[in-house]
């Protein structure tokens, strides 16, 4: 009998695959994505990407594959529910995916999708079925040129045609977007011949089939009015989780079951003295476990760290869900740090940032469930009191409670609907964050409780598209220099000049301004030339390099194309520096005498202060920093 290929062997496998194959093996970004505000956590394998299929962050390498985490668990992609519950919902999961930058197209992505399926994996070839794009629901014609590609590799009656809702990608209601083709598996010896046969096949909730692979064609580029332009350079974008690809070549018919999940879950049955043989319906609370511990670890390792607003409290949230969980199977002793460090274990190879911050995840972890106990004894009192004041016949949980739950014991909203549940009441949730919202200030339940919806300025993306490469910063070397005015713009609309009093924007092809990073200020100072003054009173740096002088025009007239002398104002730039250099003494102090877990969360170095924002789970005392002092230099 052949021996099943692993979980870990999958991963490694599919990026040497394409690593033969000229692709640039990308590590796997951030769960937190970098200069993107519209969404909480990277979700897709093709979010590090998105602003290199728009144009914006041109790539030296044409080819990419990678192993992407993912996360959906907060905004608008959000599993959170169903995880536990059913076989394939994570909140965490591997995403394989290879891309295309305007280089190779349909006839590459689909034979080498399905000769790393069928061959590299040894996928029976008989139990695949592919969808195309039927041209139903979308302004773009039916896809036949994939489905004629496909017809090299499937016979016809396994090859389904899917209206937009199911084979037709856009990353938004505008910009790039197109047809895909989706390999799914049939749960069987051989897929039948349903392809032509109505309601039958992938699409129509058939059980008998699972989706393994998504080939997204973008082609096209949306506008507001609906139009559909064929790209100049079309690319690909795909994406295999690599959870149901291990459920497939393990042969154990659920994501749970896999190598990647199994040794966690086992675990939490060892610690909670549960028999280790498949408990039917009560897996779900050690499958709720050893989902969102793998989620908790990974997300601390990339700095994120349980707390009240965005992120932080999507992780709390994760993190409260399982520890609860914990108590309902009977453990009742500090056990989410075990099956955290667990997960160091397991994926601690491949991942070697969660051996190298593993320290940390111990420590938040114990400090947040051992705070998290003490809070839940007392919300679970005030709930029960609630539930025994209930009038007769009420069968919904008190919104007002709901929210005092969450606002003074910190007990997530969505855990509170468990318990109302497991009480056999309701609960409206979306009614509890509004009554959360009237209780606190403006602004603040927004941030607890939104998805950040706010766009980056395109404005600065138009100038790097067109300017990237053209422009250096010599300030390191020296505080004067000259440049040439690439692009600015007045009040944030371009222009190809600024008068007197305007409030300018603009970009030179060399600067010796430091652009506002990391939280340090930027730079103030001057531009000059003949008849003219600009008062520069900030610089910024919103997309990688480019460096953005901010300021009004207070004699002559500012124009593209000019040479101008721009003078940082020293003394304020050697003030700065003297701070930065103490934030970084003061983050070393902290770790020698808080510990190593202390990690920077945020900082702001300015001429006249510092702020130095660190992660530490308890409150700080005299006495334990005497204590941890001590026991740092032993």
């Amino acid at each position: 009998m052949q021996r099943p290929i692993r979980a870990h062997e999958i991963r490694s496998r599919f990026l040497n695959y394409f690593a033969a194959r000229d692709h640039a093996v990308v590590p796997s970004s951030s769960l937190v994505p970098a200069n993107d505000p519209t969404l909480l956590f990277t979700n897709a394998g093709m979010v590090q990407f998105k602003d290199t299929f728009l144009g914006r962050d041109p790539r030296p390498y044409k080819r990419a594959v990678t192993v992407q985490r993912c996360l959906r668990a907060g905004g608008k992609h959000n599993d959170l529910d169903n995880v536990g519950f059913t076989e394939r919902h994570h909140t965490l999961f591997e995403m394989l995916g290879n891309f295309s930058f305007g280089d190779y197209f349909k006839p590459d992505a689909i034979r080498w999708g399905w000769e790393f399926l069928t061959e590299d994996l040894g996928i029976a070839a008989d139990r695949l079925v592919v969808s195309v794009f039927s041209g139903e629901g979308e302004s773009a014609p039916a896809d036949d040129e994939a489905y004629e590609l496909w017809t090299a590799y499937v016979p016809k009656d396994r090859i389904y045609r899917f209206p937009a809702k199911e084979n037709f990608w856009a990353m938004g209601p505008t910009g790039p977007c197109g047809p895909c083709s989706e390999i799914h598996i049939f749960h069987g010896d051989k897929a039948p011949p349903d392809a032509g046969v109505a309601g039958r096949g992938p699409a129509y909730e058939d059980t008998r089939y699972t989706e393994l692979w998504n080939l997204v064609f973008m082609q096209y580029e949306k506008f507001d009015d609906g139009r559909l332009v064929p790209l100049p350079k079309p690319s690909i974008d795909t994406g295999a989780g690599l959870e149901r690809l291990a459920s497939v070549l393990e042969g154990v018919g659920s994501n749970y079951r896999t190598s990647l999940l199994t040794p966690l879950i086992d675990l939490a049955k060892r610690l909670a003295g549960a028999p280790a043989h498949d408990l039917g319906a009560g897996e779900a609370p050690f499958r709720v476990i050893a989902d969102h511990a793998r989620a908790t670890a990974f997300l601390i390792a990339d700095g994120v760290f349980p707390d009240r607003d965005t992120r932080p409290y999507v992780l709390r949230r994760i993190m409260r869900r399982a520890i609860r969980f914990g108590e309902k199977v009977g453990l009742e002793n500090l056990f989410f740090h075990e099956v955290c460090k667990k997960v160091v274990e397991e994926f601690g190879e491949a991942y070697p940032n969660l051996v190298e911050r593993a320290a940390t995840i111990d420590e938040v972890v114990r400090g947040e469930e051992e705070s998290f106990r003490r809070t839940l004894k007392r919300g679970l009192r005030l709930f029960e009191g609630a539930v025994t004041e209930l009038p007769a016949g009420e069968t919904a949980f008190p919104l007002g409670v709901a929210a005092e739950l969450y606002d003074t014991y910190g007990l997530p909203i969505d855990l509170t609907g468990i318990l109302s549940r497991e009480k056999g009441l309701t609960l409206d949730e979306e009614a509890v964050k509004q009554e959360v919202q009237a209780r606190q200030a403006a602004g603040a339940a927004a941030a607890n409780l939104g998805g950040g919806d706010k766009a980056i300025d395109n404005l600065y993306f138009r100038f790097k598209e067109r300017f990237a490469g053209q422009a250096s910063f010599t300030g390191y070397a020296e505080l004067s220099g000259r440049g040439n005015v690439l692009a600015l713009a007045v009040n944030g609309v371009e222009q190809t000049a600024a008068k007197e009093g305007d409030e300018v924007e603009f970009i030179t092809d060399s600067t010796p301004f430091y652009g506002e990073s990391g939280g340090q200020v930027g730079d103030t100072g001057i531009a000059e030339g003949d008849g003219l003054r600009v008062e520069i009173s900030d610089t910024l740096k919103p997309t990688g390099d480019l460096h953005v002088h901010r300021g009004k025009v207070t004699r002559g007239t500012l124009e593209v194309g000019r040479l101008v002398t721009l003078t940082v104002d020293g003394a304020r730039r050697a003030a700065i520096r003297r701070n930065h250099s103490a934030t970084h003494l003061l983050h070393h102090a902290l770790r020698a005498v808080l510990g190593t877990h202390v990690a920077q969360k945020g900082s702001l170095v300015a001429p006249d202060r510092l702020r130095f924002d660190f992660s530490h789970p308890r409150p700080i005392t005299p006495s334990s920093a005497c204590r941890s002092s001590a026991s740092s230099t032993r």
